[in-house]
């Protein structure tokens, strides 16, 4: 199965929308919890072996609501799934997986505790009343 078609048939086996921008990168929209959604975007890429690899991330937050950098270091450790890193001025919650032989159910499942996680930290961030989306 391609990498499209795989990602068609998560999103739409679980209701989550997706979209594909020009440069391929997916979006899905992941339900957290009543009331709440987190963007969890797909891009492919290559390992530093050349194996294709998928990089599942959210957006946190801006890196200028975070005052204490060791905390989230220290919250990092905690996670399951995926590890907080900084590019430019965000902050995102970021989970690989290889291509071959990716599994619907293994890729269904980091989306959706990326997902989780990046909400989690996004309501530290800004409070529980604010989903950024």
């Amino acid at each position: 199965m391609d990498i499209n078609s795989l990602l068609q048939y998560v999103a739409s086996g679980r209701g989550w929308p997706l979209v594909q921008d020009a440069s391929g990168d997916h979006r899905m929209e992941v339900p957290t919890e009543p009331g709440r959604t987190q963007v969890v975007q797909v891009t492919r890429g290559a390992d530093p072996e050349g194996r294709a690899m998928l990089w599942i991330w959210s957006v946190v937050a801006d890196t200028s609501v975070v005052s204490d950098p060791w905390f989230l270091l220290k919250k990092n450790a905690e996670l399951a799934y995926g590890a907080l890193a900084v590019r430019g001025s965000q902050i995102l919650l970021v989970e690989t997986r290889g291509i071959d032989g990716a599994d619907p159910m293994d890729l269904a499942s980091a989306v959706f505790h990326v997902a989780r996680a990046a909400d989690g930290f996004e309501k530290l961030a800004y409070g529980a009343g604010v989903d950024q989306r």
